[in-house]
């Protein structure tokens, strides 16, 4: 295979993953029925197309995993196919870490699963801490676990805040929407723990 061909694949592929978490995650989906077939299908063509060694192909793993957590509720075969993925990528590897800051996203917003979304954010939250440079992913994560314990416990949700927006700032600027967003977030957080004292 020609390097312009396999670049091509590879990016064919990373753009295939990505629709098909998109189909899996997504309830409305216009192809979400189709989800087992779609993940199944596209785990195969990047097999086929890239070999099982390729970071594609471990997270199409990735995507079949989220489907049987999400849609069949198997979370041992939805486990399973983490292993699988973990296999390919290495334990701590940053496609892993955005399945689980997805499927996290999925679990809060569905209600009923908030400590799984919890779980996975932290695991996603811990790979990201061993690279070398914050990423703007690592801020999203800490903002969204904030989101869990803002209730319950406003002090622990106001220092995710202030470790999201440390990363903002330098990685965004400080004039960011962003920024200004999780300013907002950290001044209630603080306001809540102080009426709570």
């Amino acid at each position: 295979m020609k390097k312009k061909d396999g670049a091509w694949l590879e990016r064919a592929a990373t753009a295939e993953n990505q629709w098909v978490r998109a189909v899996i995650l997504k309830k409305d989906h216009i192809a979400h029925g189709d989800a087992r077939n779609i993940a199944l299908n596209a785990s195969e063509m990047a097999k086929n197309a890239l070999g099982t060694s390729h970071t594609q192909y471990g997270v199409a793993l990735l995507n079949l995993g989220l489907y049987f957590e999400v849609i069949e509720n198997k979370r041992e075969e939805a486990s399973h196919q983490y292993l699988l993925a973990r296999q390919r990528l290495g334990n701590d590897h940053p496609e892993y870490a955005e399945a689980m800051y997805w499927l996290g996203v999925y679990q809060f917003s569905e209600g009923n699963a908030k400590d799984r979304a919890v779980e996975v954010w932290g695991e996603a939250l811990n790979i990201l801490r061993q690279l070398p440079e914050k990423s703007e992913r690592m801020a999203d994560l800490l903002i969204c676990i904030s989101c869990f314990y803002i209730d319950d416990q406003p002090k622990k949700a106001a220092q995710q805040l202030q470790e999201a927006l440390e990363i903002q700032r330098k990685k965004l600027g400080p004039r960011h929407a962003a920024v200004r967003d999780t300013e907002i977030r950290l001044a209630a957080a603080l306001r809540t723990a102080g009426a709570m004292k």
